[in-house]
């Protein structure tokens, strides 16, 4: 029987390095298509995709969240993927968590998991605020649908716009932030279908 050959793959030791890669050999290649408002379809390269997990890696670190445990909940979209892709490949660990949770369980994880900040979107808003009050040690709450900064509330459209400008005038703070391979990165909850959900940590 003829051997049929192995796929050539690159060799990936981290999600930094595959993000980094990818972006570079597909860069003028679409890797997203997002849909705001209307009916059609905004196409986003590979090479915006690194252009805005570079800066909002950048704004995180910036505004003091390296190595911090950071949550991400919200529908599937395009800003949850830069989210998860920022935190996890240079700024800290990246706390993926059920938008349809109960608030109750939100908060339960918010405190296990100790996240100093969440991203989130528009549709968990009215949520996020009830426990702005009740969660002392989350210091950003950060909405992919907020215009405008107010106290801990921030917009994720302005953080993307400061870590660009921050990157511009030189700041490689997170271009440059070295991945330990097994150090923990994400926090994961199972969906704790017998008992209280169990934490998963995660490596690259």
């Amino acid at each position: 029987m003829k051997k049929i050959p192995d796929y050539k793959v690159r060799d990936v030791n981290n999600l930094k390095q595959l993000v980094n890669e990818s972006c570079e050999i597909f860069k003028d290649n679409v890797a997203y298509y997002v849909k705001k408002g209307t009916k059609e379809y905004t196409p986003i390269k590979y090479s915006q995709v690194k252009e805005d997990v570079d800066a909002l890696g950048t704004a995180l670190i910036n505004l003091g969240f390296k190595d911090e445990p950071i949550a991400v909940i919200g529908e599937n979209r395009y800003e949850w993927a830069v989210s998860y892709l920022s935190i996890i490949t240079g700024t800290g660990i990246v706390v993926p968590l059920d938008r349809q949770l109960p608030v109750g369980e939100i908060e339960n994880c918010f405190k296990r998991a100790k996240v100093s900040a969440v991203i989130y979107s528009g549709k968990l808003d009215e949520v996020m605020r009830e426990l702005s009050s009740k969660l002392e040690n989350v210091k950003a709450f950060i909405g992919m649908d907020i215009e405008k900064d107010e106290g801990k509330f921030l917009s994720y459209e302005n953080l993307i716009k400061k870590g660009k400008e921050l990157v511009k005038s030189g700041n490689k703070s997170f271009i440059d932030a070295k991945i330990d391979e097994e150090k923990m990165s994400a926090l994961l909850f199972n969906s704790g279908t017998t008992s209280e959900s169990k934490a998963v940590m995660l490596s690259h």
